[in-house]
């Protein structure tokens, strides 16, 4: 076992241990995904699986384009499948399914929660305070009005995402404000689009290799533990868990996933992971290293023993 796994008496060794034996490989190709410009780049992928079709599809995702870095396409959209890499838009729906802010703001970091027959599309605007805003759906093509929850300083919630312990929601994020020792934040509310309290800083082991940074996360729960996919300044993705509600996290010191260099994905970004029989499926975004970057996304699986 390695000998980070009892450095807290919170990080359950078995877990830990599973953690360390975690493997996956990189994808081939990426998925040919539609977007509003018709260039198929895109980022910030979340998937939720409602293990049956809902509304005509068993996975619903929340991306956001982002062509050739220009933010002015980095607006959330909606897309469908039923076999994990084949993806639409849903019949009726259209994308994006809210608009560049303008003003010198722009959108990023799309998360979807599915509650009580509704599902809610989160996502993040920036360009001075950072605001959180969800719209809601009961079919996945209608959305509501936009919805602002939070509205904190720039960098301060980075990569949102959601999940749920007994009666409390917790939105876990990065705050940057202090680069560059950026730190995953835990806030929690007792309703799910209810004012959240002020952020707690979540331990970490180890922190990340001299020179890196956490950049952007997606959480998954499971039976035992949470499980976090990380994404580092340096572009790569760490498999993370948690057995305390998301208040200490454990991370490998290698990543699950590494960036290939000359190839699609010489960087990774913004990922999520869903558990299966198999522990997790994989869509991480990723770019080619150009300027400007192309931005394409990948699916893949992590294998536990």
């Amino acid at each position: 076992m390695s000998g980070f796994a009892s450095a807290r008496g919170d990080a359950n060794a078995g877990i830990v241990s599973r953690l360390n034996s975690a493997t996956a490989s990189n994808a081939a190709n990426y998925l040919t995904l539609p977007t509003p410009d018709g260039l198929g780049q895109m980022v910030h992928p979340d998937v939720w699986d409602f293990g049956t079709a809902w509304n005509g599809w068993r996975y619903w995702m929340a991306i956001t384009p982002y062509t050739n870095t220009d933010t002015t396409t980095e607006n959330p959209c909606i897309l469908v499948s039923n076999d994990k890499t084949t993806w639409g838009i849903p019949s009726g729906g259209s994308n994006p399914i809210d608009p560049a802010p303008g003003g010198g703001r722009y959108n990023s970091d799309t998360d979807l929660w599915y509650e009580n027959g509704t599902l809610y599309c989160f996502w993040r605007s920036t360009g001075g305070n950072d605001r959180i805003h969800y719209r809601t759906s009961t079919d996945g093509v209608t959305w509501s009005a936009a919805t602002t929850i939070l509205d904190v300083a720039h960098n301060a919630c980075i990569s949102p995402a959601w999940y749920k312990i007994g009666a409390t929601y917790y939105m876990i994020h990065i705050d940057a404000t202090g680069a560059p020792n950026n730190t995953i934040n835990v806030r929690t509310c007792n309703t799910l689009t209810g004012t959240y309290s002020n952020p707690t800083v979540a331990g970490t082991t180890p922190y990340l290799t001299t020179g890196d940074q956490f950049w952007h996360l997606n959480v998954c729960q499971d039976s035992d533990a949470l499980y976090m996919i990380l994404t580092s300044v340096n572009y790569q993705l760490y498999l993370a868990s948690s057995v305390n509600n998301g208040y200490f996290w454990t991370i490998p010191p290698s990543p699950i996933l590494p960036k290939l260099p000359g190839t699609w994905q010489a960087n990774l970004y913004r990922s999520c992971i869903l558990r299966t029989a198999t522990w997790f499926d994989l869509w991480y975004s990723a770019h080619n290293g150009g300027n400007p970057a192309t931005w394409r996304t990948g699916y893949t699986t992590i294998v536990m023993p």
